[in-house]
């Protein structure tokens, strides 16, 4: 009951920046700061750079979060390809790393020294995106992979990145799985996402990205969420995706009574943002409509390109 009066507060911020109660917030943040830093990798590709890439340092740090942050980030990559090339050794894997507050990158690496690299607290797998609603894609390899990470790392949790529907307009080969059809395609990843959690119990729990985005798309944002019509946007996509990382891994307490207001943005858009995030949190396997009454037809929130000379 608590939590629920507290959260409740802190949505009424994003309206007048009086209901959050500051002294709670600082008490959670500095809970979280007392941890020390938290070692997270993620076995992805494209789709997790787009989560974990451009906004999610800034977010943690305003919310006193210490994070290491991994990314195996080989394009198009999914769970029979990093199989593979824990088989083979074959370095062609970038790795992307976010640590004290710098990120660095770099090439020719294999899986295994990836995953050797730090003692992971979380370690995060998910399916290429075409494949991501073939449940039969998955098997056996993330039986294998589960079975590897254990074996060197057996206290880290293990969790799902849940990636998103393409855009209706995505005119790619692997929209056919799904009739070219944006629901087809994120009504097959979510049933994939439950039937792994059945099969899968190692996998303990999932960032909703997928429904953080289908949740956006409800509002009067519309299916602007993309830059390629796969990946997510720079601006509203990734941080969306950011935050939905943020709040599955430190709880949506520390989400809301983030600060970070980042500059292409607008308080009332940054409102719709969040609570998109939040409602595929507390509800990660079905689309939350996000209907804004209030809305009075604002669009400055989708910058332009400034070309300089």
């Amino acid at each position: 009951a608590d939590v629920d009066v507290m959260t409740q507060e802190a949505l009424d911020w994003y309206n007048n920046r009086e209901g959050l109660l500051d002294e709670q917030v600082l008490e959670m943040e500095k809970e979280v700061a007392s941890r020390g830093p938290v070692r997270i990798l993620c076995i992805g590709n494209s789709y997790s750079a787009d989560m974990v890439e451009s906004w999610l340092s800034n977010i943690a740090k305003t919310s006193n979060v210490q994070l290491v942050v991994g990314n195996a980030a080989r394009a198009g990559y999914g769970l029979r390809t990093y199989w593979q090339n824990l088989e083979t050794g074959s370095a062609v894997i970038e790795y992307r790393k976010l640590k004290d507050g710098n990120y660095t990158s770099s090439g020719g690496h294999t899986l295994a020294e990836i995953i050797y690299d730090e003692p992971w607290d979380y370690i995060t797998f998910q399916q290429n995106s075409g494949e991501s609603g073939l449940y039969s894609t998955y098997a056996p390899y993330l039986r294998n992979l589960i079975d590897y990470v254990k074996g060197i790392h057996p206290k880290a949790k293990l969790g799902w990145v849940m990636t998103w529907a393409y855009a209706q307009d995505f005119d790619g080969s692997g929209f056919m799985n799904y009739q070219n059809t944006q629901m087809v395609m994120y009504d097959s990843i979510r049933n994939a996402v439950r039937q792994m959690l059945v099969d899968y119990p190692e996998i303990e729990f999932v960032v909703p990205c997928g429904t953080a985005v289908q949740n956006l798309r409800s509002s009067f944002l519309g299916d602007r969420v993309n830059r390629d019509g796969s990946h997510l946007n720079i601006y509203i996509g990734r941080y969306l995706a950011a935050y939905t990382f943020l709040a599955t891994m430190f709880g949506e307490e520390v989400a809301i009574g983030n600060s970070y207001l980042p500059y292409f943005t607008n308080d009332f858009t940054m409102r719709v943002i969040r609570n998109a995030a939040l409602d595929a949190v507390r509800n990660p396997l079905a689309v939350t409509q996000q209907v804004y009454p209030d809305y009075m037809g604002d669009n400055s929130i989708f910058p332009n390109d400034i070309n300089i000379n």
